[in-house]
């Protein structure tokens, strides 16, 4: 059996899709069992997902696209 802080480790570095498959059934077992690793790897999840959708919604500004365009065009 994994420990919590082995788990912990491999879930916030996402080095659980690199281990080999047992230790990744280690890793679901140790996570069906423990709350408290099942509640941490939610965070992380809900964490990554606010970051990635903030800068999903982050659009560059017109001016500077046309800054940028401008620049290009002069060379």
């Amino acid at each position: 059996m994994m420990t919590c802080k082995e788990v912990s480790t491999a879930v916030a570095s996402d080095g659980a899709a690199r281990l080999p498959w047992t230790k990744r059934v280690g890793v679901r077992l140790h996570l069906l069992m423990c709350r408290h690793c099942r509640r941490y790897a939610a965070q992380l999840a809900a964490i990554g997902s606010a970051v990635r959708r903030l800068y999903r919604d982050e659009v560059p500004s017109k001016s500077l696209e046309d800054s940028i365009l401008n620049s290009v065009k002069k060379k």
